[in-house]
């Protein structure tokens, strides 16, 4: 009779997947006359030492390499012990550390799973769900980072408004008369009639915002010839295209930031042409107040543009208690979250593009007034840069980028014209503008906090500046002086 094996040696080591009663038996076999062939043996490459990671339990084992991993299943889940009862039952698959499930027929080997890895044993689950934006600041971040649709379409705009630009300055150079306002009247309520009566496309909508940008300018000649020269003529051209304006952005009911830019800029020009009637100050003088008060604007816009809107207020958390509590209450789906935030990146793109060409537009005019002038324009063309690093919409920034060379060339051109050390330091500026646009692009380079700390106090240093250069350019401080 053939004894029964003895048991193994409890102190032998015994690689994971081995038979613990190969030696045994291969003893009783020999005592028995059949002596059992002896196991290939094996090398140490049939071997792969990796980490398993379960929900339960971790473990260093010792995995064959040739075996398929579906065979190794049934071995794991008895090393690292099986899951609580209340567990559905679920298929277990074997995955990397990034989370790739492996192939359940192939084997180590074939993977190239090498020692020293490490990899997921847990039951197959379905993909989790994508994140939902919630928070105002992650849906805000995700729409800079997205291109705004329409840029194609761009250059025929562009080119559509400046034929129309053209056809207005000829009509409201054409003398006085009734004509020139009727005609220019007719066209721009024909541009916004147009614009109200697109189909529901996205073809139509380009349609009928090309057709409302080209009734600003018709408008605008309209005004300016029914009462040409003066501030009153500049009152009633900034009358007539901001109405135009704002009644081609109702028609066309989707946000268009070049008519909001349009009327933007004709409400400054309204406003400052009231101020000049008031006051009897010169184009000069008045623009130069304008320049400094639309310096001092621009940083408050982004928050206008949020409130009108409707985004809600991001959820800051000062504790744990906080955070716990800080869902979000205010009822809004992600879909309208997203919705809301494109709606504020352009009322951001069209109000601080037109502060940024009035700006510019003041900072030049001003700089006919001396010495004050042409260093209000200087700093201003200043600031205009360095607020192009604030800025991730490549629209915004070209426009801030154009107003800063345009103000700067403002301020340049009395020092020019001072003499010979005074064109010296203009081509010298020009040069080092040259250098800097070159060189850093349209967007300001990633910088440390620590630079872009100093850069907000030099920003803020000189917008504090220009309030006293604007009461000089202005006039302001000589009628003090006669007081």
């Amino acid at each position: 009779m053939t004894p029964f094996p003895a048991p193994p040696d409890p102190g032998a080591t015994v690689p994971m997947g081995g038979d613990p009663f190969a030696a045994a038996r291969r003893a009783a076999a020999a005592r028995a006359g059949r002596p059992e062939a002896d196991p290939p043996v094996v090398t140490a490459s049939a071997w792969c030492r990796v980490t398993v990671c379960a929900p339960h339990r971790t473990a260093d084992v010792a995995l064959p390499t040739g075996i398929p991993l579906a065979e190794l299943v049934p071995m794991l889940l008895d090393l690292l012990g099986r899951p609580p009862a209340a567990t559905p039952p679920a298929r277990w698959r074997l995955l990397t550390s990034a989370g790739v499930a492996l192939p359940p027929a192939a084997s180590l080997a074939a993977l190239g799973v090498l020692d020293g890895e490490l990899l997921q044993f847990r039951p197959e689950a379905p993909a989790p769900a994508p994140p939902v934006l919630d928070d105002p600041v992650d849906v805000l971040a995700r729409a800079a980072g997205e291109p705004v649709p329409g840029q194609g379409d761009a250059v025929r705009t562009v080119l559509a408004l400046l034929l129309a630009t053209v056809a207005a300055g000829v009509l409201a150079a054409g003398g006085a008369g009734w004509p020139a306002p009727v005609v220019a009247g007719v066209l721009a309520v024909g541009g916004v009639v147009v614009a109200g009566r697109r189909p529901p496309d996205d073809d139509g909508l380009r349609e009928a915002r090309v057709a409302a940008l080209a009734a600003v300018p018709f408008a605008a000649a309209a005004g300016w010839a029914a009462l040409p020269g003066g501030a009153a003529g500049l009152l009633l051209a900034a009358t007539a295209a901001g109405v135009v304006a704002a009644a081609g952005q109702l028609v066309v009911r989707v946000v268009t930031p070049t008519l909001l830019a349009a009327v933007t800029v004709a409400g400054t020009g309204l406003l400052a042409a009231t101020g000049a009637l008031l006051t009897g100050a010169d184009g000069p003088q008045v623009a130069a107040v304008v320049a400094a008060v639309a310096v001092a604007v621009a940083p408050l816009l982004p928050r206008c543009a949020l409130r009108l809107a409707g985004v809600p207020r991001p959820i800051v958390a000062s504790d744990l208690d906080d955070l716990a509590s800080a869902d979000p209450s205010w009822g809004l789906s992600p879909d309208e979250l997203a919705d809301r935030a494109d709606l504020a990146r352009g009322y951001l793109t069209g109000t601080a593009g037109g502060v940024a060409v009035v700006t510019a537009g003041a900072a030049w005019f001003a700089s006919s007034e001396g010495w004050s002038g042409a260093a209000l324009a200087g700093v201003i063309a200043v600031v205009l840069g360095l607020r192009t690093r604030g800025t991730t919409d490549t629209s915004v920034t070209r426009v801030l980028t154009g107003a800063c060379v345009t103000a700067g060339l403002a301020g340049l051109v009395p020092l020019a014209l001072s003499g010979t050390a005074g064109a010296a330091v203009a081509v010298a500026a020009l040069v080092g503008g040259v250098a800097v646009l070159g060189a850093s692009g349209p967007v300001t380079p990633t910088l440390s906090p620590v630079a872009r700390r100093a850069l907000d106090m030099v920003e803020a240093a000189l917008v504090a500046a220009a309030a006293p250069l604007a009461v000089v350019a202005s006039g302001l401080l000589a009628a003090v002086h006669v007081l």
